[in-house]
């Protein structure tokens, strides 16, 4: 388990890069006002975008446990790229849809 003081990471699930470019920096922002804003102790932690190249829940084929082994999968593959373990999550925000395919 993760250190007191130790930073501690939200990990943003994304389907593609434009989506990382939008909306990394606003949940940055959103963090840090409300660590800010609350009563709430605040700790040390950092966003982490991560792209999954494209909506995981409407891959042909796959659906329901598969569904959920693929968000897990992504979230495992995101903390291999940044050298992370599962103890450093804070939270995990997964954002599909972005393009409104399936409204």
């Amino acid at each position: 388990m993760s250190k007191e003081g130790k930073t501690k990471i939200v990990l943003i699930l994304v389907e593609g890069k434009s989506d990382i470019t939008a909306l990394e920096i606003y949940f940055e922002n959103y963090f840090e006002k409300y660590y800010r804003d609350s009563n709430l102790i605040p700790i040390t932690q950092r966003v982490v975008a991560f792209e999954t190249g494209g909506d995981l829940t409407s891959i042909k084929g796959i659906e329901g446990q598969e569904i959920k082994r693929e968000v897990g999968d992504a979230i495992r593959r995101a903390l291999n790229k940044h050298h992370l373990e599962r103890e450093d999550l804070k939270s995990v925000i997964h954002i599909m849809d972005t393009d409104g395919a399936f409204i």
